[in-house]
């Protein structure tokens, strides 16, 4: 299963419409000589206001739009340069052709002028150049800090992965010292070695922690998301020492939580580990096959497909065999 390294949620609607309005009224002002509140008196004013502010919605929605769908095709860690070509052409290029034209439209079949005998090409048009220019670098800084926060969490997560790592060696290592103490002080026969065995067993079994409500809190970048599981979530999987959740959307967020604290908290009617790094939602599968060497090759339903071009994804263990076929073709709860 593939998916992009970094699929950012920009949930920035507010400041899309607060800085169109914020730039339609400057380009408005502009080379006039009026203040704000002088113009607030003349209708005038709120015409050409409202039209400029539909217009830079609009081109805040094209440079929106661009940079969601270069993210998921065009990662700029991995392809810097096609990215940054992509970026400055269908990004600025694109928007500034679109706003000239719009505008040279308007000034035809609105104004009855040329636009070229106004005096826009030369005042307010460069203002507009601006405003897609700044508007394409909050973007890149913002996918830049996110990453930043991501490789952050990563790291974060190695450490407590390596504290983990030392904390469970010093634990058998207390444990094994034990146990010899307890051989040299009984003198074991076989049946008494078995006992022992099974009380170190019972000793080491720790009870599992309680399954979680149906929500997960996930970082988000600049804020903290909850996600539905059932209904958000398409599956869980381990990369190297990172856990990760994608979502049906194609989100994808870095966790804390270990794979096996998942499929304890989740796996029923709805999740099912498929192999050592993968938990699955039910929803998200169409149907399987059989595989070579008793496996199970999983087929996704439409949509979901784009996230999956890996073995590891679609793979049914052999060790899972019998208990996917039988999970999959329960009815699911109503």
């Amino acid at each position: 299963m593939h998916t992009n390294e970094l699929a950012i949620r920009y949930n920035n609607l507010s400041f899309r419409i607060a800085g169109s309005l914020v730039v339609s009224i400057f380009i408005t002002l502009f080379g006039t000589g009026s203040s704000f509140f002088i113009a607030l008196k003349y209708p005038s004013f709120y015409l050409v206001v409202g039209l400029s502010f539909l217009v830079a919605l609009l081109l805040t929605y094209c440079v929106h739009y661009v940079t969601i769908q270069l993210d998921k095709r065009f990662e700029w860690r991995r392809k810097p340069y096609r990215r940054a070509g992509l970026q400055l052409l269908l990004g600025i290029m694109l928007p500034v052709v679109l706003a000239y034209y719009i505008m040279m439209l308007y000034f035809r079949f609105v104004d009855g002028r040329d636009i070229h005998d106004s005096q826009y090409m030369l005042i307010d048009f460069p203002h507009m150049v601006y405003f897609i220019i700044i508007l394409n670098l909050y973007y890149v800084i913002h996918y830049l800090v996110v990453e930043l926060m991501v490789m952050y969490h990563l790291w974060q997560n190695e450490l407590r992965t390596k504290d983990k790592e030392r904390g469970a060696a010093v634990s058998t290592g207390a444990k094994d010292g034990q146990n010899n103490e307890y051989q040299q002080e009984l003198p074991l026969n076989e049946k008494a070695a078995r006992d022992l065995q099974v009380e170190t067993l019972v000793e080491e079994i720790q009870p599992l922690p309680e399954a979680p409500e149906g929500l997960i809190t996930v970082n988000g970048g600049w804020d903290t998301l909850e996600l539905d599981v059932v209904q958000e979530v398409c599956y869980f999987y381990r990369s190297g020492r990172s856990n990760w959740i994608v979502t049906f959307s194609g989100s994808r967020y870095l966790v804390s939580r270990t794979l096996k604290e998942f499929e304890v908290a989740f796996s029923g009617p709805h999740f099912f580990r498929i192999n050592r790094a993968v938990i699955v939602n039910r929803a998200a599968l169409e149907n399987y096959e059989e595989g070579k060497h008793r496996r199970l090759l999983l087929q996704l339903k439409p949509g979901y497909d784009k996230f999956c071009s890996g073995e590891d994804f679609v793979t049914v263990s052999q060790r899972n065999y019998s208990l996917f076929k039988s999970w999959f073709d329960k009815q699911l709860p109503v």
